[in-house]
């Protein structure tokens, strides 16, 4: 993987966000999912940034989730930021069904591992 590839994240397919892993400077080229573009300012590491063009209203995803909707319309490799995008949620639900959980080998409960 280029070392640029290393420098962001999609976290779900769903996302319609990237994460910087690193400070990333205005102007750094971002190739994502067959496309290119330019970062239009500095994106901080562990910021969010637009890999699309986003409308006024539009939902913003991260994490496979809704988390929030934009306030104004947001272009390609702009910064994600409390000016331009509000908190939104989708309503909690249960998942149907009988959950499962198996303790990792070695793990007993009770026990301290911090």
């Amino acid at each position: 993987m280029p070392e640029l590839q290393k420098s962001f994240l999609q976290i779900s397919p769903h996302d319609n966000l990237l994460v910087a892993l690193q400070n990333l400077d205005a102007g750094t080229d971002i190739n994502w999912n067959g496309s290119s573009f330019k970062l239009s300012e500095n994106i901080p590491a562990k910021h969010k940034f637009a890999p699309v063009e986003l409308e006024s209203g539009e939902q913003v995803r991260l994490y496979g989730v809704l988390v929030g909707e934009t306030t104004q319309k947001i272009s390609k490799g702009e910064r994600i930021t409390t000016q331009n995008v509000v908190h939104r949620a989708e309503d909690y639900r249960s998942s149907e069904g009988q959950f499962s959980w198996d303790a990792p080998p070695h793990f007993e409960l009770g026990k301290s591992y911090i």
